[in-house]
């Protein structure tokens, strides 16, 4: 002590001076407290807060603390986590206010040794009111829980997430992949991980409301991950969700890519403008979980003013063949009797459907528009309201072809002729409805001109493949055709977002 006051006054109570003359004169002594420095990184040393004078001091004295400690004076390591052996839990009074037990896994304590008390590393809320308590204090833990706490970064608490990330193919190069991933994610955005697991804290509110909490921890999780990782990542890994107890949730790919899609396609983000949580990218996610993709980009689009089209495009082909494969690795295939078998044909033939209608309702829209700029007596606002009405009235014919025909043939010029434009934005649908129509034996109606590709079709090409599905039993009962008709007018209103902003905007339900 005398030693130290002599430096102290020495190096006029400067504590950065005295600690550096210390340490020039007795390097060897310092060993010990460097070895321990070199595994607190900067993000380590802002969690201290060192820069508060009352927090800095203590950082001193519990330096010299530990400088000041023989090798014999360190706590020993507790007994072995991982055992062979069972260890039962052994009899103890009654009420839970004592130091029998563990509080965290209940073995056996000599009250005499407990010394481990919780802190909030170890639990969320330290500080329990047990019930034979008088009031709220923190409970004791065994050794063993408190060196897991201390060894692993990972904590389940309601302001983060934890997800587990597997490669698919479980060789030795993609194990490499996912860790060298893992290592690089949790560099660029301060993420903690451990193996194949890391947590993500929760996006929060200028006011903060954590997102979590609000749109669910699950489909946080598939929002989170979509912002996150690439589609190559999404195609290449499988993605759990660790909650409470170490279960995990399954976090399918295909709901991923078409959640990243649907954020990216549609400028979605998790909090808007840093002021609110998107409860309706909530919405859209829930029906993504439900395999429900048309109406989750219809829901989406009723309250945006740009989109991707040919991000879309991609992710909704993206999307079919990640349930395809889903579906083959279950060993079912499109005539299995499953739910994903039911889903994946739905969505196969609501896409094909779409591009027979949507061509069809493209003409209308331009004819129509074509023959009122030509009357020479309406606004642009009066056509644009006119054309948007009459193509909405032919998309909400789509239950019955008949009816669907008759309505597209009406008018100044009757549309009984259309094209498909194969184009960037449409090319799935483009696919789709060209392998329909060859399941109809119109294999020849794919021309090109000029540089440009087209499907030339015909009104009574709508009637012949609903006609073929029902040829075919792929719809049996009447809930059934109700299901593939929705579908597809979701479909054809995503297809022209204006006219759902217009509805909504108008009032109309």
């Amino acid at each position: 002590m005398e030693n130290k006051l002599a430096l102290l006054e020495e190096t006029g109570g400067d504590p950065f001076r005295f600690i550096k003359s210390d340490y020039d004169k007795n390097p060897i002594y310092f060993r010990k407290i460097e070895t321990i420095a070199k595994s607190f990184t900067k993000t380590a040393t802002d969690q201290i807060n060192g820069t508060r004078g009352d927090i800095f001091a203590k950082c001193i004295m519990e330096m010299y603390r530990l400088l000041e400690l023989t090798d014999s004076q360190f706590e020993p390591l507790p007994e072995s986590i991982l055992t062979e052996t069972l260890l039962f839990p052994r009899s103890r009074s009654p009420g839970d206010d004592h130091k029998e037990f563990c509080y965290s896994c209940g073995i056996g304590l000599d009250p005499k040794e407990a010394k481990w008390q919780v802190l909030r590393f170890m639990f969320e809320r330290p500080s329990q009111r047990r019930q034979s308590a008088s009031g709220e204090g923190r409970p004791h833990i065994c050794a063993s829980c408190a060196l897991l706490a201390f060894a692993c970064p990972l904590k389940v608490t309601d302001e983060s997430i934890i997800l587990k990330l597997e490669p698919i193919h479980d060789d030795l190069a993609n194990q490499s992949r996912l860790k060298d991933y893992l290592r690089m994610l949790t560099c660029k955005s301060m993420n903690l991980n451990a193996g194949k697991y890391i947590v993500i804290a929760s996006d929060k509110t200028n006011k903060g409301d954590t997102a979590s909490s609000k749109l669910g921890q699950v489909q946080y999780a598939l929002a989170k991950i979509s912002t996150l990782f690439s589609v190559e990542v999404l195609k290449d890994f499988k993605f759990s969700l660790v909650i409470q107890g170490g279960n995990t949730i399954p976090l399918y790919n295909r709901h991923l890519i078409l959640a990243k899609g649907i954020m990216e396609g549609y400028y979605q983000t998790i909090i808007e403008a840093g002021k609110d949580i998107n409860m309706k990218l909530g919405d859209a996610i829930r029906y993504i979980q439900k395999d429900l993709p048309y109406l989750a980009e219809y829901s989406t689009s009723k309250s945006v003013k740009y989109i991707k089209s040919y991000e879309l495009e991609k992710i909704r082909q993206l999307y079919y063949s990640t349930l395809v494969h889903d579906l083959i690795t279950q060993g079912d295939d499109m005539d299995s009797d499953c739910n994903i078998a039911k889903r994946a044909l739905l969505y196969k033939n609501v896409a094909g459907l779409t591009g027979l209608t949507y061509s069809f309702v493209s003409a209308l829209k331009h004819n129509y528009m074509r023959d009122l700029e030509k009357q020479e007596k309406y606004s642009k606002q009066e056509i644009e309201e006119k054309v948007d009405r009459e193509m909405s009235k032919l998309i909400e014919q789509v239950d019955d072809p008949n009816f669907f025909g008759y309505y597209a043939t009406l008018g100044v010029e009757k549309i009984v002729e259309a094209r498909l434009w194969k184009n960037q934005d449409n090319y799935f649908i483009y696919q789709q409805t060209q392998n329909l129509l060859n399941l109809l034996g119109q294999s020849d109606r794919e021309k090109t001109e000029n540089g440009k590709t087209w499907l030339h079709l015909y009104i009574d090409d709508v009637a012949n493949a609903y006609s073929y599905f029902a040829n075919n039993d792929q719809y049996p009962q009447d809930k059934d055709w109700k299901e593939l008709t929705y579908q597809l007018k979701l479909s054809l209103y995503t297809r022209f977002p204006e006219l759902v902003r217009k509805s909504k905007n108008s009032g109309d339900n």
